[in-house]
């Protein structure tokens, strides 16, 4: 997709409401004699071009050098380098091979393969049955033949080396990674959930509530992905290798999860909160924290998954890119930077739609939608009645300035906690499908 430059009169995309004049109104003069309405377009069209030419002209240095257009700078800037980002994205993607409709494969390695239960941009993953030990597993696909020093094969066996890495209790891990005829994968545990995406829609619905065999019969019938997802969802319980992290899972019955369940919600914030702040002690970024990419168990236990964007905290500042899904996007994910508050800030935007039921954002278009990313501007219904402590832990862990966020999972953990203390529950982190909210 080309996208027009700034100069172009397309509503939609170049935000000419952030730089036009009333009609009739006098146009002031620069020192350079072009009228301040052309200045900021010209000026737009060369930080353009250098975007496009591999360049990363620093926004903040363009309003110091230039302070009659500095705050039009400030503002209209960031969103141009945005899109063109999303530009160069959608290219690469566009030069991606297309997913093969069927394959024929019948093993990967040591396991069986039984069925195809998802698809992503970057991977087809598989039910299969390892044997040795003899456990039902995920097996991901990079879905392309490829030659050794292909970039896919490198990106895929770079993910699987990330997530390899990581060993907690909320985290899905990669046992195994492999290449068989040209092929490259890696095998991981088969989780009986759905992503939060799907909790969001179903409590939307007119009964506003999820039972627990109800997410076993979801995966059970459903195996594909939602279109959007990165990496998809598979459904049986993790191995017992990885232990549990807070004691045994609850007796089955009727277990639900209703919306306004408060306590269970910061509960889910508890886990992937943990489990962040395990990934960045590692030295990894996740930078794709979303519903979809955070999945819920039969017994209440959450589980983080894809890191296909994830990152080493030592690189990011030294190597700037764009990444993630834009609408979990935090500001400083738009001019390419991230750290450990940019997954807070992912937590947190999803902690919010889990307590509204809607996007946390709105926007007809990728430009309005950045632009209420970068000015903090949240949907918020009038008539939900959120705990005060809740709303406030969730509003400073999606703050628009990264120093007006938590600074560290460790810190919106802790105040999770504190919250479920106050709420008075009796039911652990990890367990909580229950009966009570």
């Amino acid at each position: 997709m080309i996208l027009p430059s700034p100069l172009t009169s397309d509503s939609n995309v170049t935000n000419n409401d952030l730089t036009a004049e009333p009609l009739g109104m006098p146009r002031h003069e620069c020192a350079d004699g072009l009228p301040a309405r052309e200045k900021i377009e010209v000026l737009a069209t060369e930080f353009t071009e250098k975007l496009r030419q591999g360049e990363r002209p620093s926004i903040e240095e363009y309003a110091a050098q230039y302070p009659v257009q500095a705050e039009e700078i400030r503002r209209l800037f960031p969103l141009v380098e945005a899109m063109e980002c999303w530009k160069g994205d959608k290219a690469a993607e566009a030069e991606s091979p297309k997913i093969p409709e069927t394959f024929h494969i019948e093993r990967l390695g040591d396991c069986r393969i039984l069925r195809e239960i998802g698809r992503g941009g970057m991977g087809v993953v598989f039910e299969g049955y390892q044997d040795p030990p003899g456990r039902r597993v995920a097996v991901k696909l990079l879905p392309w033949k490829h030659d050794a020093d292909s970039p896919w094969r490198e990106q895929f066996a770079h993910e699987a080396r990330l997530a390899a890495r990581l060993r907690h209790a909320n985290i899905v891990p990669v046992y195994l990674y492999g290449e068989q005829s040209g092929f490259s994968y890696y095998v991981m545990p088969f989780i009986v959930g759905v992503g939060l995406d799907w909790i969001i829609k179903r409590l939307g619905q007119d009964d506003g509530v999820v039972y627990a065999d109800e997410i076993r019969r979801a995966r059970t019938m459903n195996g594909q992905s939602q279109p959007d997802e990165e990496f998809p969802q598979p459904s049986t319980k993790v191995d017992a290798s990885f232990p549990p992290p807070f004691g045994s899972p609850p007796a089955r019955g009727n277990r639900q999860l209703t919306r306004n369940s408060w306590t269970k919600i910061a509960k889910i914030g508890v886990q992937v909160a943990a489990a962040l702040r395990h990934a960045h002690k590692q030295g990894l970024l996740h930078r794709d924290v979303k519903p979809a990419n955070i999945l819920l168990d039969t017994d209440g236990v959450v589980w983080i998954t894809d890191f296909g964007l994830a990152r080493q905290i030592s690189s990011v500042d030294d190597t700037p890119s764009f990444a993630g899904t834009l609408r979990y996007m935090s500001p400083e994910q738009l001019a390419g930077l991230a750290d450990e508050r940019s997954d807070v800030y992912g937590l947190g935007i999803t902690l919010l739609e889990l307590c509204t039921l809607q996007s946390a954002f709105s926007g007809r278009s990728k430009s309005e939608l950045t632009r209420a990313i970068r000015a903090g501007d949240r949907q918020m219904p009038t008539d939900l009645k959120i705990p005060a402590q809740l709303e406030s832990i969730i509003f400073t862990a999606c703050a628009a300035d990264p120093q007006s966020r938590y600074q560290s999972a460790d810190e919106l953990t802790s105040e999770l906690l504190r919250f479920i203390n106050n709420s008075r529950s009796g039911d652990s982190p990890r367990g909580w499908f229950g009966r009570r909210g």
